[in-house]
């Protein structure tokens, strides 16, 4: 049965939840992927990874949720297939950003003058919760593992993953990419408390669509607990609470702390 969901009545917040989410997939493919852009220094073992990172950007501009979903799933394979990529902040954000393309594209349908069906809804946010659930516990885990490590013991724990003879390694400068490898998990530790943070953002986001509201404000508060610049949990917080939302500079949305501060200057 066709049915117009509430969400759909209150479209200013549904706008609002759209375009925050859509802030929350720059943020987490930014944090990881700005600083590593593919060079001789990457590991050519997930290189293909990183190509299908410009496959999945062009997918989510054009609304492509299908192919982006597609991506998503690939760029997950090679991680998990690849040694000591099994369990790596890469895939938390992978599957994060698999239950934002979810969410983004329910909210799009809810902008939409077409009826949503309830089954339809419910499916995707279960979804959704899913991969946001599986990114929490990837994310937690990591954090345990990786997160305190030293460089020294980063560096000691990496360097067994590089088989020697591995046929994907022959002729690459094995050390350059294990020191390129650590310098990536030292930055990790840094922002995946911030990829934690918006992945509870997301769970927020489920649990509101659901009718659980009070479920949904302590995700939020759990998210602005992690990382207190999370301004899309602070937006989602104050719209639950039918409170104003803060207007901030397309700056301060889009790019972290510290590269807002300095494009602001």
């Amino acid at each position: 049965m066709k049915i117009i969901s509430a969400f759909q009545r209150q479209s200013g917040i549904v706008k609002v939840l759209l375009s925050t989410l859509l802030v929350v997939i720059f943020i987490c493919v930014y944090a990881v992927f700005h600083y590593g852009r593919i060079n001789s220094a990457e590991d050519p073992r997930v290189r293909e990874a990183r190509e299908l990172l410009l496959q999945y950007e062009k997918g989510i501009a054009s609304d492509q949720y299908g192919t982006a979903l597609s991506i998503l799933k690939a760029m997950d394979l090679i991680y998990r297939n690849t040694d000591g990529y099994e369990q790596s902040f890469e895939r938390g954000v992978i599957l994060n950003n698999m239950a934002s393309v979810h969410l983004v594209k329910l909210e799009t349908g809810l902008l939409s003058d077409v009826a949503i069906d309830r089954e339809v809804m419910l499916e995707t946010l279960e979804t959704a919760e899913k991969y946001t659930r599986q990114a929490i516990r990837l994310y937690d885990r990591w954090l345990t593992d990786m997160g305190e490590m030293t460089r020294d013991k980063v560096e000691q724990t990496v360097r067994p993953t590089f088989a020697t003879g591995d046929p994907a390694l022959v002729g690459v400068d094995v050390e350059n990419v294990i020191q390129k490898r650590v310098d990536d998990i030292m930055l990790a530790q840094l922002e995946t408390i911030r990829r934690l943070s918006v992945t509870y953002t997301n769970l927020g986001v489920i649990e509101r669509y659901k009718g659980n509201l009070e479920e949904a404000k302590m995700c939020y508060e759990k998210a602005i607990g992690l990382w207190d610049r999370n301004y899309t949990a602070k937006d989602n917080l104050s719209v639950l609470l039918n409170q104003p939302v803060n207007k901030r500079s397309i700056i301060d949305r889009l790019f972290p702390p510290e590269r807002a501060a300095e494009l602001n200057r």
